[in-house]
């Protein structure tokens, strides 16, 4: 090796969010999706290359939810009607599971972060001891209640010196905000969207897309130095009627990816003009998705399964 050989050691990608422009969010969201981004991309030919279910290690009743990946411990992460299992990504093997009512989750693996909406609100738990105890109760940071049974999206937006989670309910016209760190709401600030929206996604913490029973939107988010953002609209297209659950974004291609409840279908988008490029009919029904940045594969929760696709 050369004297003059340089070694540089990617420990972290963890950024300080201090400045104002945003950009120290955008270069470390880009670099972590560069050593994430698949040797093989997805296809979009929906090729079945394997499935797996909890059968195997245990009796299984409900059907799963919702699929969340954790590249950090190398596992996946499945909701149930009542339980979190976690499956390691390699061998398809149980590493835990814990008792816990879910409706829709959220990861922030550079905080080791796991929030999930539940019956009576939204709860923030530290993922590492998540995964090593029996008790819930003992892994949770805060417990937010709020009376609703609709919260349908959840995503996390990051200004210059707080992160706060976005919450879309279908019941109501506006986003709901809560600070990360408190539970706190904010009160005082609730963009205004549509009704019915079904899920909710925020793209390089500039963009909200929010898809809704016959139309997709795509909002700005325009970054304040003092206060909180603004959100508006910045393009929408209609679409069929439906019900739509997940919704995971491929930044190799630039596509927005749906599954349609309403059709048991998923839905693929072009993020440039909103138009369909694609649509797969899945045989049974279907839930949560999520796509796997390393192998390429698209994973589908579909009756009681999960169903991968190359």
């Amino acid at each position: 090796m050369s004297d003059d050989c340089v070694i540089l050691s990617l420990i972290d990608f963890k950024a300080l969010y201090n400045d104002e422009d945003n950009s120290t969010i955008k270069e470390f969201g880009w670099l972590r999706k560069m050593f994430r981004n698949p040797k093989i991309p997805f296809s979009y030919n929906f090729i079945k290359s394997g499935f797996f279910d909890l059968e195997k290690v245990e009796n299984v009743d409900a059907e799963f939810v919702d699929i969340i990946i954790s590249y950090q411990y190398n596992c996946f992460i499945i909701f149930t009607n009542d339980k979190i299992y976690f499956v390691d990504r390699s061998s398809n093997l149980l590493i835990h599971q814990i008792v816990f009512k879910t409706c829709v989750p959220l990861l922030d693996e550079n905080n080791d972060e796991l929030y999930t909406t539940g019956p009576t609100g939204v709860v923030k738990f530290k993922l590492s001891k998540l995964m090593r105890t029996n008790r819930w109760q003992d892994c949770v940071v805060w417990d937010k209640k709020i009376i609703t049974m609709d919260m349908y999206g959840i995503d996390i937006y990051t200004t210059s010196s707080q992160r706060f989670l976005v919450i879309n309910e279908a019941t109501t016209d506006y986003l709901t905000f809560i600070n990360c760190e408190t539970g706190d709401l904010v009160e005082d600030f609730k963009p205004l969207i549509k009704l019915d929206g079904c899920s909710l996604l925020i793209l390089e913490n500039q963009e909200l897309i929010i898809p809704f029973r016959n139309e997709i939107g795509i909002y700005q988010i325009a970054h304040e130095s003092t206060g909180m953002p603004k959100v508006n609209i910045s393009k929408s297209k209609p679409l069929p009627p439906s019900d739509f659950y997940g919704i995971v974004y491929d930044s190799s291609r630039q596509y927005i990816i749906l599954t349609n409840t309403f059709t048991d279908s998923v839905l693929v988008l072009r993020r440039s003009d909103l138009e369909i490029v694609k649509e797969h009919k899945m045989d049974g029904k279907i839930t949560g998705i999520c796509l796997d940045e390393r192998s390429g594969e698209l994973l589908i929760a579909s009756s009681g399964r999960i169903i991968k696709f190359k």
